[in-house]
């Protein structure tokens, strides 16, 4: 579980207001460094003449005060259970469904701001999520304190002269795409950050202001404040994009990762291409999209994956724009609500390393197949050469890439409900390890 402590902004107030102050002395501090009006200032008076001492670390007294700061933007299980149940079952992983004391929905920076002002001034334990896509258990979530939902933070904009798009983070965002061959990762493109630090002061952060901020924001996750905005680069318009989805049984897989190996080492180098791939024990897909295409012509690039046998394909070849492909690919990747867990090891190109893995990776998928009903997936993630230079010539690699192609393998274990942690945890964590195993064997054979 991850928090945000505010612990410099913490000791600060704690020095500016010791626990022996009187009440009305604390309400000034409190209303005024949140400059609320007054009707709240005296709601949240009585508050704290209702709340013996000491206030800090009072939930409940936290969860008041923010609903009356809040009003409809707050939810509880008792003021407004509907909502609340809403908003906390958002997470994409059971694993991470936790339930926050309240939950709190902010709809402008500085509303988040307000929050953290209030958290940091009571000192409760709360979290942030946005899009809440983890598989992390208790992720983005807390069963102890407040959660800020950014979900209402759900800004679209384009600079007048279509250069910049703002860019919200209650929208559905990805740091891997279809593009991340062409145009890098989703990171190389933010331009600047709107930040809301443990303060509750609004900063941008950019390679001019706050350029160490705008740093580590790129390579750092959300640890250093709540991003209210990216501005993201534009790319050209892309008109047009071909795309497929090919589909094979089980028993191609292993020509697939040799498919996979030869598209990583000659396919790639075609900034237009793009994939997306899923091992299963019965059906394996391969998403395929190229940047200005035609349906009738095979791109040069995929040769590989058509040269396997596959079955009648999950999309046929079409020619569409973003939102048509959005929409063609978004049944292939959702279901219903499971558990989840996602394992994950760096390793180089290699065809006998992903054999080995596919081999220890069966008896794997079969105990979770066997013990409930659940299932293992596999994703040779591609770390393109050319993103990784545009990351280098832009704003230097924040994530620390070494300069040549590589892949993360991904194990993804899911069910539904009945799937205990411990189990799901436990067959990633097992795959994973093999994995690091036979990278290190296979790098000692070939060096011999």
């Amino acid at each position: 579980m991850k928090f945000l402590t505010g612990i410099l902004f913490a000791l600060q107030m704690a020095s500016a207001h010791p626990p022996t102050q009187d009440i009305k002395d604390e309400v000034i501090a409190f209303t005024q460094f949140l400059n609320l009006s007054t009707a709240v200032s005296e709601g949240i008076a009585a508050l704290f003449r209702q709340h013996p001492k000491p206030i800090a670390g009072n939930v409940d007294l936290a969860c008041q005060v923010t609903r009356l700061i809040f009003g409809s933007s707050y939810s509880d299980p008792v003021t407004d259970s509907t909502t609340y149940t809403t908003l906390a079952d958002i997470n994409w992983s059971q694993s991470c469904r936790l339930r926050p004391s309240c939950i709190v929905t902010p709809r402008s920076a500085l509303e988040v701001s307000a929050a953290i002002k209030v958290i940091s001034f009571l000192d409760i334990p709360f979290s942030v999520r946005s899009g809440g896509h983890s598989a992390n258990p208790g992720r983005a979530n807390t069963d102890t304190g407040i959660l800020i939902s950014l979900n209402e933070l759900s800004e679209v904009s384009l600079s007048a002269d279509k250069t910049v798009a703002s860019i919200g983070p209650g929208n559905r965002l990805g740091g891997i795409s279809y593009f991340t061959n062409g145009y890098g990762f989703a990171y190389d493109n933010v331009m600047n950050f709107q930040v809301v630090l443990s303060t509750g002061d609004i900063v941008n952060a950019n390679a001019d202001e706050n350029p160490d901020l705008f740093w580590g924001l790129k390579g750092g996750s959300g640890n250093f404040g709540i991003v209210t905005r990216f501005d993201l680069a534009t790319f050209p318009e892309l008109s047009s994009f071909r795309y497929e989805v090919l589909r094979y049984s089980a028993a191609q897989n292993e020509k697939l990762l040799e498919a996979q190996e030869e598209y990583q080492r000659v396919g790639e180098l075609d900034a237009k291409s793009g994939i997306m791939q899923l091992i299963n024990a019965d059906t394996s897909l391969i998403a395929l999209v190229y940047t200005g295409g035609r349906p009738d012509e095979q791109p040069a690039a995929f040769k590989p994956f058509y040269e396997v046998p596959g079955i009648s394909p999950l999309v046929p070849p079409i020619a569409g724009g973003l939102a048509g492909l959005t929409q063609a690919f978004a049944p292939l990747f959702s279901g219903p609500t499971k558990r989840h867990t996602i394992g994950v090891v760096a390793t180089r190109i290699d065809v006998d390393l992903y054999k080995a893995l596919y081999v220890r990776y069966e008896p794997i998928r079969a105990e979770v197949a066997q013990r409930a009903n659940g299932s293992l997936s596999l994703v040779m993630q591609i770390i393109y050469k050319s993103a990784i230079e545009y990351s280098s010539r832009t704003h230097g690699n924040a994530m620390g890439f070494s300069d040549e192609p590589q892949q993360f393998t991904h194990t993804l274990p899911h069910h539904l409900p009945t799937l205990t942690n411990s189990l799901l945890k436990g067959s990633s964590t097992s795959l994973t390890g093999q994995t690091q195993t036979t990278t290190h064997t296979s790098l000692i054979q070939k060096s011999d």
